[in-house]
């Protein structure tokens, strides 16, 4: 793992000028790299280092000193002139003019890239399509390398007008500004982590995200930052959310549901993210409004966000144990007590015909429990019908489909859980 400053060096005849990034401004240089490497190599060591993707044109133009008979530094020498610790050097890549050029560009500039490196990238000289090229280099480094990207920047020359014009302007007018586009690699990471979270259950993304956005602003201002505040609770609640629906911690749906759909709403409210997250964020927020408080509706929609997030063995356990509370609660009964989930479970298996599959025997009151679940169910004979048979595949997933003479197919597991959701949905009133 190291610091990587990577840059491209153009061909252009480029003019002295002082470059200025929020409050710090470098030069005068005629290279925008001197001022973004400043800024950001001064505190790297020898183990970072600072890559310059040049052609031969550029090598030839402005990499050395005093090329075509010219008495002006080259990029290299003004780098060395920093005394920045890391190595220095340039790789060669070709122009670019074709399809294969542009491949090799992409091999080339990947594999300068080394496992989980923290890399800055300065795109103001890259050419064509290199900017779009090396976004596509950092993202897929990011996925296959796990590297980190901690800084995107580009030298603004062209407010300055024309070069000829320039050119014309006394030295201590030519002030560049630099734009840190970071941001826009930030709002891409939030935008992936968003959907990958509403599409497939998974807020590791997002909660890294979080973590890196936040924690450093709430050491600066010791917690008082409002906007890191509210980022930091939407990745807590995201990760509680994940981890109830995960560990199947039934009780707890309702409660962390809520909680997240108030963070949500928080950091729309607050502006925690830019405005074209937005949407993200409300089809994330829709995706939590089946969550209304109800602890029956809350389990069941809870089996339904792991079915529909692949989570097939938790949405199982989850959607069996919501038929029971959906009886004990209709018949005002503690839905907590263990023993009473039993005796409404028993109730089931004497309607449905099954015999022998709870082993505690019940003391009077358990068994009066079943008596009333028996009566309430015969007018639901469906349910009844939908709960012994959802408990087999239950059954046949937390075995593994083992010792058992005919375990079902994935496919099979996963068709009957849309029936079993549909069906319970349609037999119990309350959803």
């Amino acid at each position: 793992m190291a610091r990587l400053f990577l840059s491209v060096l153009g061909t252009g005849e480029y003019v002295e000028a002082y470059y200025q990034l929020h409050d710090k401004k470098i030069g005068p240089t005629r290279f925008v790299q001197v001022a973004t490497a400043s800024i950001n190599c001064k505190e790297w060591n020898e183990d970072d280092g600072i890559l310059i993707f040049t052609t031969e044109e550029a090598v030839r133009k402005n990499w050395y000193d005093g090329v075509d008979g010219k008495s002006s530094k080259g990029l290299k020498s003004c780098l060395e002139e920093l005394s920045l610790k890391p190595r220095i050097r340039n790789v060669m890549i070709p122009p670019g003019f074709s399809e294969e050029d542009i491949w090799k560009i992409f091999d080339i500039m990947f594999n300068e890239i080394g496992k989980s490196d923290r890399v800055v990238f300065d795109i103001t000289h890259a050419f064509r399509s290199l900017p779009m090229l090396a976004m596509v280099v950092l993202n897929y480094a990011r996925v296959v390398k796990k590297i980190s990207i901690e800084g995107i920047y580009y030298g603004a020359f062209e407010v300055l007008g024309p070069i000829v014009e320039v050119r014309n302007k006394p030295l201590e007018e030519r002030i560049v500004p630099i734009f840190d586009l970071t941001s826009f690699d930030e709002l891409l990471c939030w935008a992936i982590g968003l959907d990958r979270f509403i599409s497939t259950g998974n807020a590791e993304a997002v909660i890294a995200l979080a973590n890196k956005i936040y924690k450093p602003v709430l050491k600066i201002t010791a917690g008082k930052d409002e906007k890191a505040r509210k980022t930091r609770i939407l990745a807590e609640k995201l990760d509680q959310f994940t981890s109830v629906m995960a560990t199947c911690r039934g009780d707890r749906i309702g409660k962390v549901a809520a909680e997240l759909k108030q963070a949500v709403d928080s950091c729309i409210s607050f502006g925690v993210v830019r405005n074209t997250l937005f949407p993200i964020l409300e089809d994330l927020k829709r995706q939590l409004d089946s969550f209304n408080g109800n602890v029956v509706n809350d389990s069941f929609y809870g089996a339904y966000w792991c079915s529909e997030h692949n989570l097939i063995q938790q949405s199982y356990t989850i959607l069996r144990e919501t038929i029971i509370t959906y009886l004990l609660e209709k018949l005002n009964l503690d839905y907590n007590d263990q023993k009473l989930r039993e005796a409404a479970a028993k109730a089931f298996d004497e309607l449905g015909g099954v015999s022998g599959t709870h082993s505690v025997s019940c003391v009077s009151s358990e068994k009066e429990v079943t008596g009333l679940c028996v009566s309430f169910l015969k007018d639901k004979p469906d349910l009844v019908k939908c709960f012994v048979n959802l408990r087999n595949f239950r059954n046949d997933l937390n075995h593994a489909g083992m010792g058992r003479k005919s375990g079902s197919s994935p496919k099979r597991i996963r068709e009957k859980l849309k029936y079993f959701l549909e069906e319970t949905k349609r037999c119990m009133d309350v959803l």
